[in-house]
């Protein structure tokens, strides 16, 4: 049941992100799905600022001010919602931004 609705909502984001033309943290986002890393079942993940921080400056999409909330996430355990996204606090979260932890 619990991989199902992953599928779903995985489905779901995937296809409203591709409903209008990317730009900006949008297409950064949009990439990330393309590129296929994922989070897996069973396995924990802490946020690495400086794999955001290189991953969002590829992009084009680092503006000065995601410094303060990447200084925030850095190190801290990702709670993983589906295949693709991980949340810390409000924060959403990407699997390109994290360590797999034991």
């Amino acid at each position: 049941m619990r991989e199902e609705v992953h599928s779903v909502i995985d489905e779901h984001l995937e296809n409203e992100f591709k409903k209008s033309e990317p730009t900006g943290l949008l297409k950064a986002f949009m990439n990330m799905f393309d590129k296929g890393k994922t989070f897996e079942d069973g396995k924990k993940y802490v946020f690495d600022a400086e794999l955001c921080r290189e991953y969002l400056s590829s992009m084009g999409a680092l503006p000065n001010i995601a410094n303060v909330w990447i200084n925030d996430c850095d190190g801290k355990e990702v709670i993983v919602k589906s295949s693709i996204l991980g949340l810390i606090g409000t924060f959403s979260i990407f699997p390109e931004w994290c360590r797999e932890v034991e």
